[in-house]
């Protein structure tokens, strides 16, 4: 049965003159399992005793029981890639709908999810990137007209920061127990580890 078809009976018990107890007694009696909610029943119950006559929902004000996906989810999706940083909640004070609407739209119908931004060793200008592809133009020249003069000319680098003591990761600290109480313990990394850079340098010799 639907939700007014419940309501529908209810109101007839009271109409009736069935107390609440009498009336959730014979509903679970005559539904079993399909039977609303003893909180259910009482609301209505008391409404209706207290002269309510519809059995439809009362018109409510504030935000639309109905909404436009198909208007509303292009909005969304160009105030996103403007912002890419934006929470959902700020999303939903605007366009005047509900956290669970902007978090279906964004992750079911435009299928984003918010991930962290990646770590790279430097943010390059346009100039920067217009003048690596100098450099590569005229390095391919060079290779280009002497191949192995070039090679055995060339020497290359590369650097990364070492750390005096490598601490575990979470996967490799981790320990099956069958009590909580036995997981061993360890002392959280400091960030004032001591570190080095390590260059390394070489040729095609």
């Amino acid at each position: 049965m639907s939700t007014l078809e419940f309501r529908a009976v209810i109101k007839f018990l009271v109409k009736d003159r069935v107390d609440l107890k009498a009336t959730m007694d014979k509903m679970k009696s005559v539904y079993g399992n399909e039977c609303p909610s003893d909180s259910f029943i009482k609301y209505w119950h008391r409404e209706f005793k207290c002269g309510r006559v519809s059995i439809e929902d009362e018109p409510r004000s504030g935000r639309p029981t109905e909404i436009d996906y198909s208007n509303l989810a292009p909005k969304i999706k160009a105030a996103i890639e403007e912002n890419r940083k934006c929470d959902l909640n700020s999303l939903a004070l605007k366009y005047n709908v509900s956290y669970g609407v902007i978090q279906k739209i964004v992750t079911k119908d435009l299928g984003m999810r918010k991930l962290t931004t990646k770590w790279i060793p430097h943010v390059l200008s346009v100039a920067n990137k217009q003048e690596r592809v100098k450099c590569c133009v005229a390095n391919l020249d060079l290779y280009n007209k002497q191949p192995n003069a070039f090679l055995k000319c060339l020497v290359t680098m590369d650097e990364t920061w070492v750390l005096q003591s490598t601490p575990e990761t979470r996967t490799e600290a981790s320990e099956w127990v069958d009590d909580p109480d036995k997981v061993s313990k360890r002392p959280r990394h400091s960030q004032n580890v001591g570190k080095a850079m390590l260059c390394v340098w070489w040729d095609s010799c």
